[in-house]
This record gives structure tokens, sequence and C-alpha cells, in this order.
């Protein structure tokens, strides 16, 4: 037999692109699933993450006055905060949360180890898997 003959058979195809699908669909596959399931409940110590910028209220404002703040400042998105309590005596969505990053930023987004009272509508248990992605894009392409 030809080995030319033999390679132009349609029985006899390399199998790298589909075990390179099922490879691509098995790592994509768990971002998909968690990005989707829902929340469960936040409890006191979970790291949670803002689900986009929203305007928070310090717990004790007269700590961060020399810096230039009132008694709010801005969370930017998707930015880890730990939950220290739940504010359960004044409603049952109010958190204690503490800014868990080290670089403090500029003003006037929230600083460094600053405790803030946030809404269960402003964090979310899970960072948003397609936000990050899109950060990342923009940094490639931007530089």
């Amino acid at each position: 037999m030809n080995r030319q003959s033999d390679c132009a058979e349609p029985g006899n195809r390399s199998p790298l692109l589909p075990i390179g699908i099922i490879v691509l669909s098995m790592l994509a596959l768990p971002a998909l699933l968690s990005s989707t399931v829902p929340d469960g409940p936040v409890k006191d110590g979970d790291v949670v993450f803002s689900t986009d910028q929203h305007r928070v209220y310090f717990v004790h404002p007269e700590r961060f006055e020399a810096l230039g703040y009132a008694d709010f400042c801005l969370l930017q998105p998707r930015e880890q905060l730990l939950i220290m309590r739940t504010l359960a005596a004044r409603e049952p969505t109010m958190f204690i949360a503490r800014t868990i990053r080290q670089p403090s930023p500029a003003f006037p987004f929230c600083p460094s180890q600053a405790d803030l009272m946030v809404k269960s509508h402003q964090i979310t248990l899970k960072a948003t898997v397609w936000g990050g992605l899109s950060d990342l894009l923009a940094h490639v392409f931007s530089s």
C-alpha cells in the first residue's frame, strides 16, 4: 500500500481537533457553571466582591476625615471585602465589611482596611468571571 493513499482516505483524520474541543469545553464548563449558580447566604467571615461601583458609608467616618472623606466613599467594581458582621438588628440585608486591598487608591475610592456598611445588593459571593476576562483583555490590548 502507498502511504499517500492512506492519508487521503476520509476515515484517517487526526484526532487533535476533537481532543482540543473536549479539553477547551472541560476548562470552560466550571467557569460557566460557577458564574450561573446562585449565591448562598452571606455569613460573618466570608470574602465577598462588590457588584459594581457603589457609594457606601463608613462605620467610623471620623477616622477618615483627615484624608478628605465625608461619611461615604466609592467601592470599585469587583473589590474584595471581608464580612465582619451582619447588622440583623437594623436590617437583615446590611453588613459591616472591611476592604482587604493593600495599597489605598486615590480619593474618592474607599481606603484600605476601612469598615463599611454595605447592603446585600451591593455584594456577591463570587467574582464575575466575564468582568475579569474583559479587564484582562482590555489590559493586554491597551499595552
